[in-house]
């Protein structure tokens, strides 16, 4: 099984509802759990109609907020870390929780900025993940999930307890290209993957993109010396698959269209100049 979580901030966007749905092929996704959707009532009701799940459940927002929210506030994200270490405290079952925390629990998740302003809170999350029982999922990819401007953090994850991790242990974590929003979308997949899918056609790069102004970030943000040659590649193609359906759709079957077009007319034209 495979969902993604993704703080969209917002999906008013015209071309919104496509994505997700591209998202939803591209990963076999099986439900997606968006945060920060910033609609409600009729106008979410008719942009969840787009998107093309059978089955939607909506938390309508209070206030600001309609789940768990790690304020950018070290003061108000104590009360958060307080909350789920009591929660925890009544959990005897596997449990698993993900999103955005607004927190790092390590320095090296930042890159940008003061590291010298964040000890103390990656220290309170620290706490907060030990008492709870909980532990980091990891991920794949690009090792940031969040930026603005030259800062980039590490913000959003999953963690589960032990119970969690004894039921899905070949669970994986990937952070996937950076869309629409300053976040990246979390794929999981909670088995591994088949080494060979049918219905996954084989990459081809294309000539095309190299036209575009945005492929360089796609290169930039999908490329990481951190990561292995494989993982590179790995993820420069999952993100460019994404990226080229938004951008220029499918355009073999566009290509095609237009020959079958050309096909037409020229017959047509043929027909009428033997008419006459």
């Amino acid at each position: 099984m495979n969902f993604i979580i993704w703080n969209c901030r917002g999906v008013g966007g015209k071309g919104f509802p496509t994505l997700i749905r591209d998202l939803r092929r591209e990963f076999e996704a099986n439900f997606i759990i968006l945060l920060e959707t910033h609609v409600n009532g009729d106008r979410g009701n008719k942009i969840r109609e787009k998107m093309g799940f059978d089955g939607v459940f909506v938390e309508e927002s209070r206030g600001h907020s309609g789940a768990i929210y790690g304020s950018p506030q070290r003061g108000q994200r104590k009360e958060l870390w307080s909350c789920l270490n009591s929660i925890s405290q009544n959990i005897s079952s596997p449990w698993c929780i993900a999103g955005d925390f607004n927190a790092m629990l390590h320095a090296h998740e930042r890159k940008g900025g003061s590291l010298n302003q964040i000890q103390g809170a990656c220290t309170d999350f620290q706490t907060c993940v030990s008492e709870c029982g909980l532990m980091d999922l990891g991920f794949s990819g690009w090792p940031f999930t969040w930026k603005r401007g030259n800062l980039f953090e590490r913000l959003d994850r999953g963690l589960c307890n032990l119970d969690w991790q004894i039921i899905f242990p070949d669970v994986k974590v990937k952070h996937l290209a950076m869309m629409k929003s300053d976040h990246t979308p979390l794929l999981f997949q909670l088995a591994s993957p088949q080494p060979f899918n049918r219905r996954r056609r084989p990459f081809r790069f294309t000539a095309a993109w190299l036209t575009h102004s945005d492929f360089g970030n796609v290169v930039k943000n999908n490329w990481s010396w951190q990561n292995s040659w494989s993982n590179c590649i790995s993820n420069f193609q999952d993100a460019v698959r994404i990226w080229n359906s938004s951008v220029f759709g499918n355009i073999f079957f566009k290509k095609n269209r237009i020959l079958r077009r050309l096909n037409g007319i020229a017959t047509s034209l043929n027909l009428n100049s033997n008419f006459f």
